[in-house]
């Protein structure tokens, strides 16, 4: 499994170009390195137990969510570096761009009850429709990215179209995340 940083640079125009790709093997937890990929070679098909602490958190947040538009109830579950867990669930208005997702809301709560340093390790997304049947939900690109500046080595447990439990490395989900220049 290959986890890697990416470092973009300024040129002397207001543009970005990548500049370098970094393997950090030390970055990839042992457990993970067992484990086997799923048929189309991305992710991990994971025994239905693994996170089930986090994903049961998850379908617990998704029946909170505010979703009178989609119809798509969705919670997620985090576990810090701290191992507390912090949750959230998606929050629709009528100005459907501004609505917030699960992903972003936990890790809000994340941030408030732990400071700015907080870090993600591992976190499960669960979508539901209301009538309780598991939807197939990844995190959006917004929450990729975010996911990546929070835990850039953090486990992300979703559905699958088949309803599998995927587990997928941050550098999966996201291989090219923005990271801004060192200043």
């Amino acid at each position: 499994m290959l986890l890697c940083s990416i470092r973009l640079r300024y040129r002397s125009r207001p543009q970005y170009r990548l500049t370098q790709i970094k393997h950090r093997p030390e970055a990839v937890p042992a457990r993970l390195e067992s484990l086997s990929t799923n048929k189309s070679g991305t992710g991990v098909v994971m025994d239905q137990t693994d996170l089930r602490d986090l994903r049961e958190q998850a379908e617990s947040a998704s029946r909170q969510a505010r979703a009178p538009y989609s119809g798509l109830f969705v919670g997620a579950a985090l576990r810090s570096a701290s191992g507390r867990i912090h949750r959230g669930c998606n929050v629709e208005n009528g100005a459907l761009p501004l609505g917030s997702c699960a992903e972003r809301g936990a890790i809000a709560a994340a941030v408030l009850a732990e400071g700015p340093d907080f870090g993600l390790m591992e976190i499960a997304v669960v979508a539901k429709t209301a009538d309780g049947i598991v939807q197939a939900v990844s995190p959006c690109g917004a929450c990729r990215q975010l996911i990546a500046e929070s835990g850039p080595t953090a486990r992300v447990g979703f559905y699958s179209a088949n309803n599998e439990w995927i587990i997928a490395s941050t550098a999966e989900l996201l291989p090219y995340a923005f990271v801004l220049p060192d200043s």
